[in-house]
C-alpha cells in the first residue's frame, strides 16, 4: 500500500464518521485506540480491501486476492502532554523508545519475516484544546487524564506547538513520513483534533530500530 493511500483511508474514515462528537467523546473519557483503527478499517473494507484486525495480534492487517498479507499496519495513540511532558518533549522517547513505543512494533513486525509486506506504524496524538480547565468534580468523575488541566494551563488559547515533530523525524531517518490533522467535534466545552503521523519502512530489515545512545540510557 502507498503511503498516500493509507493517509486518504484514514482522512475518508474520518470526514465520514457518523458523529464526530460521539468520537471525542469517547476520546477525552478514556483514550480508545481501537476506535481509530476501526474506522480506518471500515473504510479499507469499504474500498474492497481484504483487511481483518488483530492478525497474529497485529492490529490492521491487509491481504491481496491470494490471501497473503501485503500490508502490516501498527496503531499508537496518545494524548498531546504525553509527548510533551516537559519544555524540552521528552515524553517522545516513552511513545517511540518505550517498552509500549513505536519501535517496538516495527521490531514485533519485523518478527514475523513476510518480506514483501509494507509495514507502517500510525502515530495519532489526541489534541484537546479548552479555554478554561475542568473542575476538580469533572477530572474526577468524567475526564480520564489529570494531565489534562496542567496542559490547559499552559497551553490556553494556543495552537499545539510541533517542535517534536523533528524528533520523530530524526528518530525514524530512512522512514517514508506523512503528517497531517484531522478536527473532530466539541465536547465538554473542548475542541478535539488528531495529529497523525503515519510512518512507513521503507525496505524489509531484520534489525531492530536502532535507539539513540541517549535514550538507551533513560531507559536502562
Amino acid at each position: 500500500m502507498d503511503i498516500i493511500e493509507l493517509k486518504s483511508c484514514i482522512e475518508t474514515a474520518f470526514s465520514n464518521y457518523l458523529n464526530s462528537e460521539e468520537l471525542s467523546f469517547i476520546q477525552l473519557t478514556g483514550k480508545s485506540e481501537h476506535a481509530i483503527r476501526d474506522a480506518v478499517a471500515f473504510e479499507m473494507y469499504k474500498r474492497n480491501l481484504n483487511v481483518t484486525r488483530e492478525y497474529k495480534r497485529v492490529d490492521l492487517v491487509v491481504f491481496d486476492d491470494e490471501y497473503k498479507p501485503t500490508d502490516l499496519i501498527e496503531f499508537k495513540l496518545c494524548y498531546t502532554w504525553d509527548i510533551q511532558k516537559d519544555a524540552n518533549f521528552n515524553g517522545y522517547r516513552s511513545v517511540v523508545y518505550g517498552e509500549m513505543g513505536i519501535n517496538k512494533d516495527f521490531n514485533k513486525l519485523n518478527e514475523m519475516k513476510i518480506k514483501d509486506a509494507d509495514q507502517f506504524a500510525v502515530l495519532c496524538v489526541i489534541h484537546p484544546t479548552r479555554d478554561q480547565i475542568f473542575s476538580k468534580d469533572e477530572i474526577d468523575h468524567i475526564i480520564a487524564y489529570h494531565d489534562i488541566n496542567r496542559f490547559i494551563e499552559v497551553n490556553r488559547l494556543t495552537e499545539f506547538k510541533v517542535e517534536y515533530e523533528k524528533v520523530i523525524e530524526d528518530s525514524f531517518s530512512g522512514f517514508q513520513i506523512e503528517k497531517f490533522k484531522i478536527k473532530l467535534g466539541m465536547v465538554f466545552n473542548c475542541n478535539v483534533s488528531l495529529h497523525f503521523w503515519i510512518i512507513k519502512r521503507m525496505e524489509f530489515d531484520l534489525r531492530e530500530v536502532r535507539r539513540s545512545p541517549k535514550t538507551e540510557e533513560d531507559f536502562r
